[in-house]
């Protein structure tokens, strides 16, 4: 698994931190697969994962509930 920040991620694809948002809140970016919180908050991003949704492949994991 490659994890980079947010931020990195961001600067890397030119996708915009509105549209990650919106496309988080449509459940098209999926918490505990597209992307992860550190203890401190700090959104990171799995590289592997995008890569796959860029793709169309289905996540291997589902989102975690609380």
């Amino acid at each position: 698994m490659s994890m980079v920040t947010l931020r990195k991620y961001l600067e890397n694809s030119g996708e915009s931190r509105s549209r990650f948002y919106d496309l988080r809140e449509q459940g098209e970016y999926l918490e505990g697969v597209h992307y992860h919180y550190d203890k401190r908050g700090k959104v990171w991003i799995d590289d592997e994962a995008m890569a796959a949704w860029v793709r169309g492949e289905k996540p291997k994991r589902s989102r975690r509930v609380a």
